[in-house]
């Protein structure tokens, strides 16, 4: 194919590119939250897993997201043992107001939510596909 138009990313280079930056990316946020479903939490490796999930929204926001994604199931049971970890860690040791370990615990459900929703949509197209192709 090689290149399609003149825009950054219009090639298959960059395209490669992509998918390679992506499935490391999907892989790294993973492995992050998994780590964290029980163990005492790092706040900056849990800042930066927060990070990783806002790049995969806007890789997947302009369509640029190339990663084989886990099936939606997968999330909500990583996102139920996460919150409770979570919630575990985070209070034994913090002096927030349960006020705001209420807020924080609705953006994270939010946030694993959304990635969700962002799996489930790749596994109905890639559903899609199969089916076409038959």
């Amino acid at each position: 194919m090689g290149v399609w138009g003149v825009g950054n990313i219009e090639n298959d280079y960059a395209w490669d590119e992509l998918e390679e930056r992506s499935n490391k990316l999907v892989r790294a946020l993973l492995k992050r939250a998994k780590k964290k479903t029980g163990q005492h939490f790092d706040m900056d490796d849990h800042y930066i897993l927060f990070v990783e999930f806002e790049i995969v929204f806007a890789f997947e926001s302009r369509g640029l997201l190339c990663a084989p994604l886990p099936i939606p199931t997968e999330i909500e049971d990583l996102k139920l043992k996460f919150v409770k970890g979570w919630l575990k860690s985070f209070t034994e040791e913090s002096c927030a107001s349960e006020d705001t370990i209420n807020d924080r615990e609705r953006v994270i459900v939010n946030t694993f939510n959304k990635f969700k929703r962002i799996c489930k949509k790749y596994h109905e197209k890639n559903e899609q596909n199969v089916r076409a192709l038959e």
